[in-house]
């Protein structure tokens, strides 16, 4: 066995390390990139993201992924200067928690967890510091990165006889102007290696890879923040290492996707247009059929706009800008890997726009099912087969929330939504309903301090937790969620690393649907312990403003009568306002759902009328006065013309009315009363079912009997006339008789 020497402790604090604590700290007050909508333990659990040792240590490989029978154990990866000063002498001395006078052995899933939030500065394990050992670096400038490769001997492997789960990594150690060489470490990377014995039960492991992004729109109905979706989908951003991810898989990966992200791609793919509102029945505004395309009908968006045909338009499409095209061939290049990827795969569909299940069910329930029933049974873009499912981010959801799911929904639930986690079966039936139960130990990424979502973070985190499984006696398949950014690529480490150490004997990747067919479990329902204070949800007044919009994009649907998209595109973009995501940051969603609603409103409120001239009434059957409709927008409207009095004067409007783009439209309104004197009626501009759309006026209309006064007079004149000829008559013919 190669010697070991026992030097001070890697993980002990002095003051060049000082500045260690802050990713811990960052990490404490931050969401972990797997979003969480809870606060149990699982979702809560924290740990640095970014190592700010002067040497930063990365572990980009490992192998064999446990420790063998007989053989050494590799780490490889990089040793970055992450200071302004030169360090020489850098030796990576490889250390295991078998390595010392205490040896540490993990045998159960609560002591995983409880060494996982272990903080990077405690002592897990012993250096080996034997020289075939460690490799040294003699210099490191400033920034710069060196490869290295640090083994643990056959010999010191054979050491080994417990099963359980071990800590192994790497220790860097050097010397620079201002820090001497100690006993102390410079940069440090951990993490797990199991050891199951030869002959174990395999235990059945389902990976589930979410595919879930927040969705915000600009007011006109774009996609809003067009240069992070073209960071998340190019390069190492989130969608990207998820696409990596799927396409190096060489197991089965169940996906967990929100119908809305491709569509909202796909909409950046078309040069993410504006909402249209142009006709969808083929006909052009003024009703004759039109030749052009709309933009989101555009499969090149980084094509020369040609000219609208439409002669009222006399402007072309503005041509995309640098930002766009880049946007448009990253969605592009993303979509056809996606499609590819998914092919063949098990998918499982959320409600569209990740809608918050737990807020919904609750408050809202006709709002989930509309969200469920907009998902559909495939996945548009690609055409793929789904099956419908619910789940939330941090894995939580409520009694209400698993009741209010539709016979047929594949529900996921973590294990820490019950008493005593490590004891429940992967399918329960709960409240008589079928429930997959999952295991949340992947989603939070390994220990750190190093990347705790690179590929051997990832992939040793889920092997501790199966090996476990394996050795609990009377193993539970594993239902695995990984983190929605899926395989990190900061590292430097590949997504193929994360699946070649998979092959163990005592694992066997499987998809979803063959777990579910297995016997499922009658849990208690006082073993389920979310209560509401559990879970982050989305507020009420975000729902409401939510539902407000969707009504407001259907009248507009309405009123563009030629139109049959516009309404359920305002209302996709209502259910993705109110997803997990959205709950997150409730008042940024709220205030993007409240400038799209003012911006709607505004559109419709182009329909206007001029108010009309006072009306006055002389007789019984009433009169005609005329209204004046203008309709400013550039698509022709129905419309209808309402009166609301108070009931002493009935005025009759003209049934449906339609009006052209750009023209004013004079309508004859009737108006007639019994009743004498002023009165004061509102007209209203509404749509075709009566909900106003925000143009109104005032009318006055004046109820007098001048004309029963003129026949009075008339009758009283033609009397006196008659009297006076007749008197005259009878003079005369009195004076001609004397």
């Amino acid at each position: 066995m190669a010697a070991t020497v026992r030097t001070a402790s890697a993980d002990t604090l002095d003051g060049v390390h000082l500045r260690s604590l802050l990713p811990a700290l960052v990490a404490a007050v931050t969401l972990p990139l797997f979003p969480s909508t809870s606060t149990t333990p699982a979702a809560a659990a924290t740990h640095p993201t970014e190592d700010d040792s002067p040497l930063r240590l990365t572990l980009t490989s490992m192998t064999p992924s446990s420790l063998p029978s007989n053989g050494p154990v590799r780490l490889r990866g990089t040793v970055t200067n992450t200071t302004d000063e030169t360090w020489s002498a850098v030796n990576v001395y490889p250390f295991a928690s078998w390595n010392g006078v205490e040896p540490t052995v993990i045998t159960s899933r609560a002591q995983l967890a409880a060494e996982h939030e272990r903080d990077p500065d405690e002592a897990v394990g012993e250096r080996y510091t034997d020289t075939e050992n460690f490799r040294t670096i003699r210099e490191l400038e400033p920034g710069e990165t060196a490869s290295y490769t640090a083994t643990i001997s056959a010999d010191d492997v054979r050491a080994v006889t417990q099963a359980g789960v071990y800590w192994v990594g790497v220790h860097a150690m050097g010397e620079s102007a201002s820090v001497p060489r100690d006993g102390y470490a410079d940069g440090r990377a951990r993490t797990f290696i199991p050891l199951v014995p030869t002959g174990t039960a395999p235990v059945p492991t389902t990976l589930v890879a979410p595919i879930r992004e927040e969705i915000s729109n600009a007011p006109d109905g774009s996609i809003d923040d067009v240069r992070g979706w073209t960071g998340q989908l190019s390069d190492d951003g989130r969608m990207a290492q998820l696409l990596a991810f799927g396409k190096a898989a060489s197991v089965p990966v169940t996906w967990l996707v929100d119908p809305a992200v491709p569509q909202a791609v796909e909409r950046l793919a078309a040069g993410n247009p504006s909402r249209a509102l142009d006709p969808t029945d083929g006909a052009g505004p003024d009703g004759e059929p039109s030749g052009s395309s709309s933009p989101s009908q555009s499969e090149d968006p980084s094509a020369d706009a040609s000219p609208s045909e439409d002669a009222d338009a006399g402007e072309s499409s503005p041509e995309p800008t640098a930002a766009e095209r880049r946007a448009a061939d990253a969605a592009r290049s993303w979509l056809d890997g996606a499609g590819s990827m998914l092919a063949g795969n098990e998918l499982l569909l959320l409600p569209f726009g990740d809608v918050d299940v737990n807020a919904t069910a609750a408050r809202d329930p006709e709002w989930y099912l509309r969200a469920r029933e907009r998902s559909g049974s495939l996945l548009e873009t690609w055409q793929l087969p789904g099956t419908p499912a619910i789940g939330s981010p941090g894995g939580l959801l409520s009694g209400e929330a698993i009741a209010a799911a539709p016979e047929g929904t594949t529900v996921l639930v973590s294990n820490a939504a019950f008493e005593n986690p490590a004891t429940v079966p992967v399918n329960v039936t709960l409240n008589g309903r079928q429930v997959v139960v999952t295991d949340p130990a992947l989603a939070q990424g390994g220990p750190g301090p190093d990347d705790p979502m690179g590929p051997v973070a990832l992939r040793q985190q889920l092997l501790a937790a199966v090996a476990l499984q394996a050795l609990s006696g009377e193993p539970e398949p594993v239902v695995a969620p990984l983190p929605a950014g899926g395989v990190s690529a900061a590292g430097g480490g590949s997504p193929s690393e994360f699946f070649e150490g998979l092959d163990a004997p005592w694992l066997t990747p499987t998809t979803l649907a063959s777990l579910t067919n297995r016997i499922s479990t009658v849990v208690p329902d006082d073993r389920f312990r979310v209560e509401a204070e559990d879970l982050r949800t989305l507020p009420p007044a975000n729902l409401a403003a939510a539902r407000q919009l969707e009504e407001t994009g259907a009248q507009l649907g309405r009123v563009l009568f030629r139109n049959d998209a516009v309404a359920e595109e305002v209302g996709d973009q209502a259910l993705a306002a109110t997803s997990y995501a959205a709950a997150g940051t409730p008042v940024l969603s709220r205030i993007a759902v409240d400038r799209s609603q003012d911006y709607l409103r505004g559109q419709l409120a182009s329909i206007r009328m001029e108010p009309p001239l006072p009306v006055t009434l002389s007789s019984k059957s009433g009169g005609d006065f005329g209204v004046t409709l203008i309709n400013d927008l550039d698509q022709p409207v129905e419309v209808r013309l309402v009166a609301r009095s108070d009931g002493e004067v009935e005025i009759r409007t003209p049934g449906v009315i339609r009006l052209q783009p750009g023209a004013r439209t004079t309508v004859t309104p009737r108006a007639s009363t019994d009743v004498l004197g002023l009165h004061k009626t509102r007209l209203q501009v509404t749509d075709v079912a009566g909900n106003p759309l925000g143009a109104s006026a005032i009318v006055e209309v004046r109820a007098t009997q001048v004309s029963r006064v003129i026949w009075v007079v008339i009758a009283v004149g033609l009397v006196l006339l008659f009297s006076a000829i007749l008197l005259r008559i009878y003079r005369r013919a009195k004076e001609a008789l004397k």
